[in-house]
């Protein structure tokens, strides 16, 4: 179930992070085209002004109000190629340096490669004055820094999780050995404060033959005391054991289930409060087959 949910937002993710992409890549593409719409209208006005058609009145309403405004890189080129004019250039207008045509052609490559250059004629003849080129404005470039943008944002969001996820489990682990070591800690000291009993008693038992000079003298049978000592033991070797197999897969042998409970019931009727009688065992156990389990877990 928990990979199922993993799955689950794995998938919600990756809709998400698709969607942000298509509408950033659809955004792009729209002013992509609105950008060519204007670079045709350019084209002609530069047609206009090339051929005086209008006035000069005009002309600088136009150059001011349209040209000027525009905020992609555009370069104008005669029909060989040369560069006449261009905007939003990292070059000086005017500059006719050697450096600066090369970098102004490596530019018109570029554009080139990436859309149509636009041709620039006169009148509503097929005669060319030149060739508008034109690439992206910043705005266009930095749409398409987005889905990137998106994609390292959810990255940081996922390894944020996973580093809390992973400390979350770490406290979880902490807590459940602090839990284990306090039950372990409580088991152990019944066993234990039992021993110390027996003990004591063979330390009464002992310091009594030694003053009545007869050892055989002993007030508690000492085969009683060992096997109860036995048992004790026994309990804190099952205590050890069961500490060790955390994290561990159990080995599951045929147990005889009667038994078990037999043994757990004679464990529990010796450490049972003694309420005038009003705690009873009952015991009727069915035939059954052996079970797979482990007996000391």
């Amino acid at each position: 179930m928990p990979n199922f949910y993993r799955i689950i937002a794995i998938v919600i993710v990756a809709l998400m992070v698709s969607g942000m992409f298509l509408y950033s890549d659809y955004v792009r593409r729209q002013l992509s085209i609105n950008n060519t719409r204007i670079i045709n209208a350019y084209s002609r006005l530069w047609a206009l002004a090339a051929t005086r058609s209008v006035g000069a009145g005009e002309l600088n309403i136009i150059f001011e109000e349209i040209i000027q405004k525009c905020d992609f890189p555009m370069i104008l080129t005669n029909t060989e190629g040369v560069p006449m004019s261009w905007r939003n250039i990292d070059i000086e207008h005017g500059d006719t340096t050697k450096a600066a045509s090369e970098k102004l052609l490596k530019i018109i490559r570029r554009m080139d490669g990436e859309r149509q250059p636009v041709p620039v004629f006169v009148g509503s003849s097929n005669r060319v004055l030149g060739y508008i080129h034109f690439g992206d404005s910043k705005l266009v470039r930095l749409l398409r820094l987005v889905p990137l943008i998106e994609l390292l944002l959810l990255a940081a969001m996922f390894a944020l999780y996973y580093i809390g996820y992973e400390r979350l489990k770490s406290y979880g682990e902490q807590n459940i050995w602090l839990g284990m070591a306090k039950e372990t800690a409580h088991q152990l000291g019944t066993p234990i404060t039992s021993l110390n009993g027996w003990l004591e008693l063979l330390k009464e038992d002992i310091e009594f033959t030694k003053e009545s000079g007869a050892f055989p003298a002993m007030r508690h049978d000492p085969e009683e005391i060992l096997e109860k000592m036995i048992e004790d033991i026994d309990i804190l070797n099952k205590i050890v054991f069961r500490f060790g197999q955390i994290g561990s897969v159990p080995e599951l042998n045929p147990t005889d289930l009667p038994g078990l409970l037999r043994g757990v019931v004679g464990y529990l009727e010796e450490r049972m409060p003694r309420l005038i009688d009003q705690i009873e065992i009952s015991e009727d156990y069915d035939p059954v087959p052996p079970v797979m389990a482990n007996r000391l877990l």
